[in-house]
């Protein structure tokens, strides 16, 4: 890409995807830290440690038993969020700043 038109286009949408997926990282993280942080709040004794292998069993005795999928489903939804935003921002990084390429096969 030579053309500044081009260049100046692909940096703007690249700009719109790159804070809609950290955006909704960002909203996927805040909601797991707002559940531990309610939870130990409502039940200060209940776990001592509270942690991810333990989180399911406090939100299913709190929120009832779909609260443990939900946690689930969120969990992975994270993950996969920070997994493309990280791809993404090493693909960037390696096309438009140091122009290395690797061929498609």
């Amino acid at each position: 890409m030579r053309n500044k038109n081009q260049v100046r286009d692909a940096n703007y949408y690249n700009t719109i995807e790159s804070g809609i997926s950290l955006f909704i990282s960002f909203v996927i993280s805040t909601t797991v830290i707002a559940t531990f942080a309610a939870y130990t709040t409502m039940h200060p004794n209940a776990y001592k440690d509270l942690n991810l292998l333990q989180a399911s069993d406090a939100l299913s005795e709190t929120f009832g038993q779909s609260a443990k999928y939900i946690w689930g489903i969120g969990l992975l939804a994270a993950g996969q969020s920070s997994t493309m935003t990280g791809t993404y921002a090493g693909q960037f990084v390696m096309e438009g700043f140091l122009d290395f390429k690797l061929p498609i096969y």
